[in-house]
């Protein structure tokens, strides 16, 4: 009887510690987060996401209220900028890199395994994209070098579709639909079906403005 009260006891406080440990961690990243980006209010982020902004003041990196990351949002260390509106959806594995800026509009719903680069992420030369990839590896910095960034625009009411790619330089119109497995490397006009590698109009929406 008093092994299973000792038992109980020691669960209990056993419970205690672990949810405390989970409560101590959870302020520690909102607190590495808060200092690393402008978060809107209601904003959740999933344990599963990661932000990243090493060499950047915060305002280089907004999240509007409301909105739900699960993917990777990265600024280079020598430039970049990545603002998006509010009641957005990230979708888990989903990459947005920036060397340049990437915007991104409220409403706008970006599935999983979507790759959004403003860049082309190594130098075309041979012996730059080797010393590059040395010293980060070496330093864990990226050092800057010719990967050609270009701003990307995407608007309101967007929808982006799995294992689509936008590339640099390129704005996606508000209300337009990137089909799964799109790669976009023209500008999308607004309120369109978009699919294919590269992508193609396959049909005009009702804009509900």
């Amino acid at each position: 009887m008093l092994k299973k009260i000792v038992k109980k006891i020691s669960y209990f406080f056993y419970k205690i510690g672990y949810f405390e440990s989970v409560r101590i961690e959870s302020e520690k990243r909102q607190k590495r987060l808060n200092e690393m980006a402008l978060i809107g209010e209601n904003v959740w982020i999933s344990s599963e996401a990661s932000i990243l902004n090493n060499a950047h003041p915060k305002e280089k990196f907004r999240i509007g209220k409301n909105s739900r990351i699960m993917g990777s949002l990265l600024l280079f260390d020598f430039d970049g900028e990545i603002e998006i509106g509010e009641d957005c959806f990230i979708g888990p594995n989903t990459r947005i890199w920036s060397a340049k800026k990437i915007k991104i509009g409220s409403r706008v719903l970006i599935a999983h395994n979507v790759n959004i680069h403003d860049n082309i992420s190594h130098p075309l030369d041979a012996i730059e994209r080797y010393n590059e990839n040395v010293h980060f590896v070496n330093t864990g910095i990226h050092t800057k070098t010719d990967i050609k960034p270009a701003e990307i625009i995407i608007g309101d009411d967007v929808w982006i579709g799995f294992n689509a790619t936008i590339m640099r330089g390129v704005k996606i119109g508000e209300g337009a639909i990137i089909g799964a497995n799109t790669l976009v490397k023209e500008d999308i006009a607004p309120w369109t079906v978009n699919i294919g590698n590269p992508s193609r109009v396959i049909r005009t929406i009702e804009s509900n403005k």
